[in-house]
């Protein structure tokens, strides 16, 4: 006789078990999992060591910044107008002598990144 999974069995002889496990698909499936579990453990401790890294650069106090900086201004000027955007700020200044000019200061770091003449034209 045949053996068939979709043939009758004898009636003395053992039904053929259709969900058997078949151990070589075990054994992948076991491979499987311990991949995948190495894999989520190494990406936690890779996001951990992430976070402690920028939690150290962090500057004391918790807040960025600087504590004084002198801006130049020449004698008998005045400043007009201040705008902040992001970590820069823009101070127009007018000067006696009709010159003016926008100074820039990286509010960040606490150093000015530039001067803007302002010339007026004829």
């Amino acid at each position: 006789m045949v053996d068939d999974r979709h043939s009758v069995p004898d009636a003395g002889a053992e039904p053929l078990d259709d969900f058997a496990p078949d151990p070589r698909n075990v054994r992948l499936l076991k491979w499987a999992i311990y991949i995948m579990s190495a894999l989520l453990v190494i990406g936690v401790i890779v996001v951990g060591v992430t976070i402690a890294k920028r939690a150290g650069n962090l500057p004391a106090g918790g807040r960025a910044g600087f504590g004084e900086l002198d801006v130049a201004i020449p004698t008998g000027a005045s400043v007009s107008r201040i705008a902040i955007d992001a970590d820069r700020m823009a101070i127009h200044v007018k000067p006696p002598d009709g010159r003016e000019e926008i100074v820039i200061v990286n509010i960040r770091r606490g150093r000015i990144e530039g001067r803007v003449k302002l010339t007026p034209q004829p």
